[in-house]
């Protein structure tokens, strides 16, 4: 069950009537906030050896809304599933239709016009439908009526029946039928009472477009705006503001843009583009996804492993990060607040955007746009004069620097420079803070470099390492500092400064056995040897000591950072190291979603650490926040989760509605094959013309001079061409026609099983041969 107070989930364990798995039970909210089960499958585990079939699952479960319990509840008359259970305003429920198990055997699996009612604490026998249905609606009204609409017969037909329940009289009538036969669809109360009827399966068995409204004034059924695509399984709910949104099943997985939500509008019956997903495999929201509405105007998508958060356009909060590609850089601005920088793709273009966090509040505030696109390893770090500091490194191991305002409003970054120097740098960089306040970001192991942020200018320095003088275990003492800082140039020139806190950072990101060259104007000076596996350590720069320097990550994972109660914390793995005791314990789970092997951390006041990563759809958001001490993590009910926190996912709502594509035809004939196969040949189609276009000129110049031949006051150039010389240019002309033509044929060949490949993924359809129904060979 999904806790929106402990943003995570609660697992239930087994419901007290099945031992075994249970599915297509119908969920029912009820009035005390508990869940009633009704219905469905108990596939319990049974010798490999027996032959009986399972009996006949009849149970039913209610969650305990404050336990959290799955407690027993009274037995369904009927086994059925793909039913309809629907709360009345006394608490009572009506079990409507649905089919019967079809694991009971016989050929026939009848679907069921029985009603049971449960009230007083039993299940009892109601008045049967006019029509048997499985696969329909049933919405409640406001005086206990109840529609249904839909569903499929027992051959599978769908059904355009529509019946009323009067709970006064306890009795069906028959309604005006459904414009078009439909089963799996959604019927959604509006505000102003009417229901919307979106999608669903056809008498063809294929998705619908169509929408139609059932106006209880004129009792009858009209015509609604179609929705821009097909959708079969789909949910829809109103909105407080009484728009519907409709999300649809996710089908396609190929990385490219798809639509996730639509959104009807009442006021004026048209359907707009509210979201879109570029889904993957990890991405995948499940068979059925579900929506909930939200009290500011946003929506919650469940899908079957992630949450997505839905906002829309006008709604407040649009201040969050985006879903972001890479490790964010993560900045500390004071006691309770960070910044968030993350490279994002809104709309389809890379933009790199920084977000303000606010701990106590859980606010989001925009603090401005990047000019850097480029994705690589990316820090920040505030400034003294309250600016923030933001290095990004591209794919060529290039530095890009950008500053924020001073006030860090939304505003655009200012360009800062390109630290450069003689080494060519192949490691992830570390940036951190001198003792005087500057900026200082470690490339490689000979240079660093200093910010002056009065000129906008980085100056290098020289890095001189003690990695002889160090010792293990916990604590090292007395100091000895791992690398110092030599100035080269300013009047500062010969001043040596320890930067051992950030030369260890940097030391522990490098490769084993990396060997580095000096270049200086693409010439290599000197070779540097690597210095081997680098070993775990901490620089307590308050102390002015080691908390410990270990050989190995056995202990403690890299990159650790100090909490306030003196222990370290490091996610890579999760594991606290206490420096009294120099004892150091892996910590078995860690909330939050993160890939705790690539991260940034802050520590906040009080023990509040924020960290982020890249967003990994196995784990969750690559968002972090909570209390971390020397005892752990702080007992709270967010640790009490079978699942990741929220996957929280802010796509931007895109006006424009386009139609969706029609579908091809099955069967295509040879001359649109052809048509289809000479399009997709622009650039062979020019290099033959080409060919021919050099053979003439070739053939013309020949002939040419053949006729030249026997006029008076010809020239030797004007002298016919010779059987040998008419060969060789025939032997060039082709050598140079292969050349070109070859590679491009066979780019073209690879070019073509490629798409194959890719339509084969998103079709199943496009893995057969046409001519022969037999799986092409492609991978």
């Amino acid at each position: 069950m999904w806790l929106p107070d402990r943003r995570g989930w609660k697992r239930l364990g087994e419901l007290p009537e099945c031992h075994g798995d249970p599915y297509l039970q119908a969920a029912t909210p009820m009035s005390d906030g508990g869940v009633l089960l009704t219905g469905g499958l108990c596939d319990a585990p049974k010798m490999i050896d027996d032959p009986s079939g399972h009996p006949e699952y009849r149970g039913t479960s209610r969650l305990n809304g404050r336990s959290l319990k799955c407690e027993a509840s009274p037995e369904l008359v009927q086994g059925r599933i793909y039913h309809t259970a629907s709360r009345l305003s006394d608490d009572s429920v009506l079990v409507v239709g649905g089919q019967r198990d079809p694991g009971l055997g016989g050929d026939v699996f009848p679907v069921l016009s029985s009603v049971e009612w449960l009230r007083g604490g039993t299940f009892e026998a109601g008045v049967d439908l006019h029509q048997a249905r499985a696969g329909h609606t049933a919405t409640v009204l406001d005086d206990d009526e109840i529609i249904v609409t839909g569903g499929f017969d027992a051959a599978g037909r769908a059904l355009a029946s529509v019946e009323r329940w009067d709970r006064a009289g306890q009795s069906w009538q028959s309604l005006p039928p459904l414009r078009e036969a439909r089963y799996g669809h959604r019927a959604t109360l509006l505000a102003d009472g009417r229901l919307l009827v979106t999608g669903g399966f056809g008498i063809d068995g294929k998705a619908l477009t169509s929408s139609e409204l059932w106006e209880p004034t004129s009792a009858t059924w009209t015509e609604a705006a179609p929705t821009p695509m097909p959708v079969g399984f789909h949910d829809a709910i109103t909105q407080a503001d009484g728009e519907v949104l409709l999300v649809p099943m996710i089908t396609r997985m190929d990385h490219r843009a798809q639509p996730m939500a639509y959104r009807w509008r009442a006021a004026s019956d048209r359907w707009e583009l509210a979201a879109t997903i570029r889904a993957n495999d990890w991405q995948y929201p499940g068979f059925i996804p579900s929506v909930e509405s939200q009290p500011d105007g946003s929506a919650r998508i469940f899908g079957a492993a992630f949450i997505w958060r839905w906002t829309p356009e006008d709604a407040d909060g649009q201040d969050r990060p985006r879903d972001w590609q890479g490790v964010p850089a993560l900045a500390r601005l004071d006691d309770h607040s960070v910044m968030v920088v993350a490279l994002g793709y809104p709309g389809g273009n890379a933009q790199r955007r920084a977000h303000r966090w606010d701990a106590r509040s859980g606010a989001w505030a925009a603090a401005g746009t990047l000019q850097q696109t480029r994705s690589g390893h990316a820090q920040a770090l505030r400034l003294p004069s309250g600016r923030v500091l933001h290095l990004v490194e591209d794919a060529g191991n290039a530095l890009h620097c950008e500053i924020s305002p001073v006030d860090l409003a939304d505003s655009p970054w200012e360009f800062c420079g390109r630290p450069s120097g003689e080494v060519l740098n192949d490691s992830p960089f570390e940036l951190g803070l001198l003792p005087d306040g500057r900026a200082v970001v470690i490339t490689n192991f000979e240079e660093a470099f200093i910010f002056d942020e009065s000129r906008r200018q980085w100056q290098v320095a020289r890095l001189e390492w003690r990695t002889s003088e160090q010792a293990f275990g916990t604590p090292v003492r007395p100091a000895a500092p791992l690398a110092q800082l030599l100035e080269t140039s300013g009047s500062r020139a010969g001043t040596r400064l320890d930067v051992s806190a950030q030369a260890a950072r940097f030391w522990e990101q490098v490769s084993p056995r990396r060997n580095h060259d000096i270049v200086s104007d693409g010439v290599v000076l000197r070779r540097v040897e690597g210095r081997g596996a680098p070993p775990a350590m901490l620089w307590n720069s308050g102390k002015g000591y080691w908390d410990y320097v270990f050989p190995n990550h056995q202990n403690i994972g890299r990159g650790a950072v100090h909490l306030p109660d003196g222990c370290a914390l490091s996610l890579s793995p999760p594991s606290i190291f206490d420096p009294k005791t120099g004892a150091a314990r892996r910590l078995d789970a860690f909330p939050g979603g993160l890939n705790t092997g690539d991260n940034q951390i802050v520590v906040l006041t009080g023990g509040t650490v924020v960290a982020v990563s890249a967003v990994v759809g196995a784990t969750g958001s690559g968002w972090f926040s909570g209390q971390v001490s020397c005892a752990g993590l702080a007992a709270g009910p967010e640790i009490d989760v079978a699942m990741p926190p929220v996957y929280a996912r802010d796509p931007l709502p895109t006006p424009v509605v386009t139609s969706a594509a029609p579908t091809r035809s099955e069967e295509i004939g040879w001359r649109e094959r052809l048509s289809e196969r000479i399009a997709a040949l622009p650039n062979l189609s020019g290099l033959a013309m080409g060919v021919v276009v050099i053979l003439g000129l070739v053939r013309w110049w020949i002939r040419c001079r053949q006729a030249a031949q026997d006029s008076p006051g010809s020239s030797r150039l004007d002298q016919p061409v010779t059987g040998r010389t008419r060969h060789l240019l025939r032997i060039a002309v082709w050598v140079i026609v292969l050349a070109v033509l070859g590679p491009a044929v066979v780019n073209h060949w690879r070019f073509q099983k490629a798409v194959e490949g890719e339509e084969c993924l998103a079709d199943a359809r496009a893995c057969l041969d046409r001519s022969s129904g037999l799986i092409k060979s492609v991978p």
